[in-house]
């Protein structure tokens, strides 16, 4: 099967090119461009040159392509500070690959959007039927590329749509730019600091799933038949309720195991009335094609400090 990432070089697709490359597919990376750092790694992979918000270049894009991953979007931070940008990568951006896929006869197209569509008050437990509630920039776009892929599929186009929680794990080389996410960021500071500190109390429960566990997601929904996953829209999660204090420790437990070096975390007090209430992110829906989400958090510790303690 030949797949093709968009957004070939960002922090998720870029890992996931390798799982679903070891898993037996023949992967394709697309952007504007190869980043200078990750030109040694991206030799594994063809290239195509592409800017998917000019349809010119469709056709050439996804010539012999069976499936369409289509990761290519504004971040969170660059959602926030260009949302006019962002919903036109994420919206118009999707609606013209769609229909270049349809003319290219591309069997599948996987659109991945985010957790952050439900909103920031969503309740403990979320299942696909939860209401979108989306109130972010990155939320919104999304959501927006969503309404195009539901388009689609009125259509008779054979779209899933993936929304993801919050990924963890190991950079595929030092230069992505992810360092601001609270696991990436809390390994980088116990190894250049010997400290963590936390801006908040972080007693907040997210749902972490780790990129290994999306990459066999996004396999399992590659290969599914639709007799087997008749619903458009499958919640990837990790079953892993933790709160970015649990996080920080974890990360404090490995540096000391590793190391032996004490690092002490500072963070404002926690109120003495919060209680943490967990995350039931359900993703019943992906366990029936088989998926199996497993804590993959000291792995990938591991894998960040090696990379972070590699010479460059």
């Amino acid at each position: 099967m030949r797949v093709l990432l968009t957004g070939g070089f960002g922090y998720l697709a870029s890992r996931m090119a390798d799982v679903l490359t070891d898993q037996g597919l023949e992967v394709i990376l697309s952007g504007r461009r190869v980043p200078e750092a990750a030109t040694e790694w991206a030799k594994r992979f063809p290239f195509r040159r592409a800017d998917v918000l000019d349809p010119t270049g469709h056709a050439a894009l996804l010539d012999g392509v069976d499936v369409l991953v289509h990761l290519a979007s504004l971040d969170e931070r660059e959602a926030e500070a260009t949302p006019a940008k962002a919903v036109e990568v994420s919206g118009e951006g999707t609606r013209l690959l769609l229909a270049a896929s349809r003319a290219a006869q591309v069997k599948r197209v996987v659109f991945f959007s985010t957790l952050h569509v439900y909103g920031p008050t969503s309740p403990s437990t979320i299942s696909e039927e939860t209401p979108t509630k989306a109130a972010h920039p990155y939320a919104i776009a999304h959501l927006t590329g969503e309404g195009f892929c539901r388009e689609a599929i009125a259509k008779g186009q054979d779209v899933f749509i993936l929304r993801v929680s919050n990924g963890y794990g190991a950079p595929s080389w030092r230069e992505v730019d992810r360092w601001t996410l609270a696991h990436n960021d809390f390994c980088k500071q116990a190894l250049e600091n010997k400290r963590i500190v936390l801006r908040t109390p972080g007693l907040q429960h997210r749902d972490f799933v780790a990129i290994g566990d999306i990459a066999q997601a996004t396999g399992l929904v590659l290969r599914a038949s639709r007799a087997d996953a008749p619903e458009a829209v499958l919640n990837v999660g990790g079953q892993h309720s933790l709160s970015i204090y649990d996080i920080a420790l974890r990360v404090q437990a490995n540096v000391r195991n590793r190391f032996g070096i004490d690092c002490p975390i500072e963070r404002p007090s926690p109120p003495s009335d919060h209680v943490a209430a967990p995350v039931d992110y359900r993703v019943d829906r992906l366990a029936r094609l088989g998926y199996t989400p497993t804590d993959q958090l000291d792995s990938e510790t591991d894998r960040i400090i090696d990379l972070l303690s590699t010479p460059r």
